[in-house]
């Protein structure tokens, strides 16, 4: 996930809505916005993790035997 610039946020409702043009455009954008490095557990700082399909912006660190 590459990060974003400062500013890139939309600046009226018509770039809001050309930008969020769905619901995973814009789960895209809050990702990116969280983790501009990617992804990092605060509580393990695992780096490995996977978004759950149960739980809407919630991450699950894959753990490795």
């Amino acid at each position: 996930m590459g990060g974003r610039k400062s500013g890139d946020c939309p600046r009226n409702l018509a770039d809001f809505y050309r930008r969020f043009h769905d619901d995973d455009a814009c789960l895209r954008y809050l990702v990116e916005t969280r983790w501009p490095a990617g992804f990092r557990c605060p509580k393990c700082d695992g780096s490995d993790g996977r978004l759950l399909t149960t739980r809407r912006l919630t991450v699950e660190v894959i753990e490795r035997p």
